[in-house]
């Protein structure tokens, strides 16, 4: 709980920001993504003479799940098979595991040389795929972004089982929605870590406990403030990206929150009321008239 000193006056300044096109300059390639934004605000926190120290908040956000589980980052497989290597990309989209598997044998057996070889089937105990080739045998590269998704993480080659060439993924398989959002600022980050802790611009770190095409809801229910070290700020850049820094893709769809900023200022001696001048001013004068007199 963030208590006031009795010797400063709080100014409270509270701004509603959103990544809709009329409240700032989306910076994203892609204006869809809407992830990145610059807000331009004229004299916004101007620290004066008189101010002790500020603290800034994000009181509040609402932020979109409109963006996919399998994107522009993660839907790459490359495949070597007969000393072949080839790259399949996998459409965006929220995927489930019935899904992916008709979408993997499309893309497989779709090629001149799949010619209908591939299968893959899901194991429900362990949630992890089994993948067969009927006529070669065939590796999966560890380069694949997709791995993750699919559930391997190094390069890993099919076997013979049962006359087929077989390869069951060491891992199940994961199609769960981003974790979290990461909101990012240079001008205003302090002390927030996010996954290799080598990120310094994150102001805050918001849980996705919400499904897909809903929203999330934050509230700052412990009310936590960072201290806000810069004498000006009338510009600033805002991002929205997952653990590792890469941009999310909201497809079109806005976000919104509160930047709130906590002036501590110092009380000023207060000034004497106008009838205490006058009587001073009053009692000067008639003290220069008695010492002119008495010359």
């Amino acid at each position: 709980m963030n208590t006031q000193p009795t010797h400063l006056v709080l100014e409270s300044k509270v701004f509603n920001l959103s990544t809709r096109g009329s409240a700032g300059t989306i910076l994203n390639e892609d204006i869809n993504f809407k992830s990145r934004i610059r807000f331009d605000v004229p004299d916004m926190i101007v620290r004066d003479e008189n101010v002790e120290y500020i603290q800034f908040s994000v009181p509040y956000a609402v932020i979109p799940i409109s963006f996919y589980t399998i994107n522009e980052y993660n839907r790459v497989l490359k495949v070597t098979e007969n000393a072949i290597t080839t790259t399949f990309t996998f459409p965006v989209g929220n995927y489930n595991a019935t899904f992916f598997m008709a979408t993997f044998k499309q893309l497989l057996n779709g090629t001149t040389s799949g010619a209908g070889r591939w299968n893959i089937i899901l194991n429900d105990i362990d949630s992890s795929f089994t993948i067969t080739n009927s006529t070669y045998s065939f590796t999966l590269l560890e380069d694949s972004t997709i791995s993750s998704i699919m559930g391997f993480s190094e390069t890993i080659s099919s076997s013979i089982v049962s006359a087929l060439n077989t390869l069951d993924l060491p891992r199940c398989c994961n199609f769960l929605s981003l974790p979290r959002v990461c909101m990012r600022c240079n001008d205003l980050a302090n002390s927030n870590m996010v996954g290799d802790f080598g990120s310094s611009d994150i102001i805050l770190s918001i849980p996705n406990d919400s499904r897909p095409n809903s929203q999330i809801v934050y509230q700052n229910t412990t009310q936590s403030k960072m201290l806000f070290r810069k004498d000006k700020m009338d510009s600033f850049i805002v991002t929205l990206t997952n653990d590792d820094g890469q941009l999310l893709n909201f497809n079109g769809i806005s976000s919104f929150w509160t930047f709130q900023f906590d002036i501590y200022r110092r009380l000023s001696d207060k000034l004497p009321a106008f009838s205490q001048i006058t009587k001073s001013v009053n009692s000067i004068n008639n003290q220069r008239e008695m010492f002119q007199e008495g010359e």
